[in-house]
């Protein structure tokens, strides 16, 4: 994806792991909504999960669904996610 931050900008901005920013730069996983946004506020860059949506949408969207990094989560959250 073009003009893409690295990964491991990604892993320090929102905290997943270098293989699934990987994945997501390269287009083998497409992210939540909640983490493109996250991406999105921290780096500068919008996948193109978000790529069309008007920052209007963004702001409602982040606000109903914000991102939380998987090592901030409840044991019960991270177990049911996997």
């Amino acid at each position: 994806m073009s003009n893409a931050p690295s990964a491991q900008s990604i892993c320090e901005a929102v905290g997943i792991s270098p293989s699934y920013a990987n994945k997501i730069i390269g287009g083998h996983r497409v992210p939540p909504v909640s983490l493109a946004i996250a991406i999105y506020r921290k780096l500068g860059w919008r996948h193109q999960t978000i790529a069309k949506m008007r920052d209007d949408d963004i702001k409602v969207l982040e606000r109903h669904n914000p991102w939380t990094p998987p090592a901030a989560r409840a044991p019960r959250e991270r177990s049911a996610a996997a």
